[in-house]
């Protein structure tokens, strides 16, 4: 569950996919700073290869 805050007050709330199994984002509070609405998401930017376990390649993920 995500929820938005303006001070004190909530104005949003929805369930959201918080990464997979392997690397779980851990609980806490973050900031939205910029907003990307169409990415290309690429593991060999993080120095992973496509073909390795956790290596990726993903074409038009919204709203990262």
């Amino acid at each position: 569950m995500i929820t938005a805050y303006e001070g004190d007050q909530v104005v949003y709330a929805a369930l959201t996919i918080k990464g997979r199994a392997m690397s779980e984002t851990p609980q806490g509070e973050y900031r939205i700073l910029r907003r990307v609405e169409d990415e290309t998401m690429d593991s060999e930017t993080l120095g992973i290869p496509h073909d390795d376990p956790q290596g990726y390649y993903l074409e038009h993920v919204l709203y990262t």
